[in-house]
This record gives C-alpha cells, structure tokens and sequence, in this order.
C-alpha cells in the first residue's frame, strides 16, 4: 500500500492537469475558429468548422474527467486504505486494463482520419476542403500528442495496479 497510494496520487494527479491543459486548449481552439470565421475565407471558414468540433469533442472529454476522476480518486483512495483493499484494486485493475486497451482504437481513428484529410487534399481543390483537411491534421496531431502522454500515464499505473495485486 504505500506504493501504491502514490500511484493512485500521480495517476489521477497527472489526469486532472492533462484535462485542464486540455479544456485551456479548446477554450483556444474555440477562438481560433471564431477568428477564422470573421475572415470570410472558404479556406478558413473549413478549418474553423473542424476546429469547432475538435474543440466541441475535447471539452466533452476534459470537463466530464475533471468531475468524475475527482470523485473516483477519493472513493478509491479510502477503500484501499480499508478493508476492501483486494477488491477495490482488482476493480481497478481491470478498469485500467480496458482504458489502456482503448488507445490502440484511438490510434487508428486518428490514422484514419490523417488519411481522409490526405484523400481530400490530393481529390480536392476547394479552398473549404482543404481548410477541412488541414483541421483534420490538426485534430488527429493534437489526439496522437495527448494520447501518447495519456497512455504512458495509464500504463504505468495499471502496473503499480497489478503490483499491489500480486
């Protein structure tokens, strides 16, 4: 146990600021797109449409994981300090396990969304196409970036989980 309350601590630690580093982005996201809306172009008007709905998809991500990794930390916390220490860390385990199995999936949504924006560039002269495929780059640069810190950090902890199993 006294490794692995500091796991829990960085795990869920280096969560909470991921989600935050992440809502800020979108927050920045957001008014990049409205930037680009106010400059009337067919270019930019596709890519603040992506960035929109990027930004619209990582606060649906950051802001629910901010309220609800808070809670699961405390309840965590206190069961592995109580009696049902073997149970709460097996649960937890075996939560992990299917967090860290997702990343593969979201690695190949974010190839396939590299190879739509690389279809539309090649297929497409229309400046929004275009715009529309330079923000499907964007998105799928900021997923890899954030889900290769993310997994790293899952990883790790599913381990120290697995250790204090046995």
């Amino acid at each position: 146990m006294q490794t692995l309350l500091p796991a829990i601590a960085t795990y869920f630690d280096g969560e909470r600021a991921e989600a935050i580093a992440l809502a800020v982005a979108c927050a920045g996201l957001l008014v990049g797109a409205a930037a680009l809306v106010a400059t009337r172009d067919r270019f930019a008007g596709g890519l603040a449409i992506v960035l929109a709905l990027s930004a619209i998809v990582g606060l649906s991500t950051a802001l629910p994981l901010l309220r609800r990794d808070a809670a699961h930390r405390v309840t965590l916390s206190a069961a592995v300090q109580a009696t049902e220490r073997a149970r709460a860390v097996s649960a937890e385990r075996v939560r992990m396990d299917g967090v860290v199995s997702r990343y593969a999936w979201y690695r190949y949504g974010y190839v396939a969304l590299v190879g739509i924006a690389a279809a539309l560039g090649v297929f497409s002269r229309a400046p929004r196409t275009q715009g529309i495929a330079v923000g499907l780059l964007i998105f799928a640069a900021i997923g890899f970036t954030v889900d290769h810190f993310s997994e790293a950090r899952a990883e790790r902890y599913r381990d120290a989980l697995g250790e204090a199993v046995g």
